[in-house]
């Protein structure tokens, strides 16, 4: 019988219905003895669970938001060497084309990583209310 209540457990947290009564009710009449005590450690079980990944989530959004700093500085001094070589006036239209396509490369992966943080961002709401 034990195996089967963790089998059930295991498909409450699959299902992340922490708060459903009606998932924590199916765990119980798995057991023989003192239902009511099941149905309390399921629900506590699971919404332990629950906080453990929104908080995991939450901490993975927040390093990638980090990297994104870092990103934006390399966009910042690539711009200040293009600005001082360009005041220089000792630019080969080579290096010019060279530092240009490096600027829109950059400038396309700040863009997606900032369209995939708020894309977390927005997923992490919607688990963790």
């Amino acid at each position: 019988m034990q195996g089967e209540i963790l089998w059930k457990f295991s498909d409450v947290i699959k299902t992340k219905n922490c708060q459903s009564d009606g998932e924590c009710n199916v765990f119980a009449a798995a057991a023989d003895d003192d239902n009511d005590d099941v149905e309390d450690d399921c629900k506590m079980t699971v919404q332990k669970k629950m906080k453990i990944l929104c908080l995991g989530l939450r901490s993975s959004s927040s390093k990638s938001s980090s990297s994104n700093v870092v990103v934006v500085v390399v966009v910042v001094v690539v711009v200040a060497v293009i600005v001082v070589l360009v005041v220089v006036e000792e630019v080969v239209v080579v290096v010019v084309v060279v530092i240009v396509v490096v600027v829109v490369v950059v400038v396309v992966v700040v863009v997606v990583v900032v369209v995939v943080v708020v894309a977390v961002v927005v997923i992490v709401s919607l688990i963790c209310l």
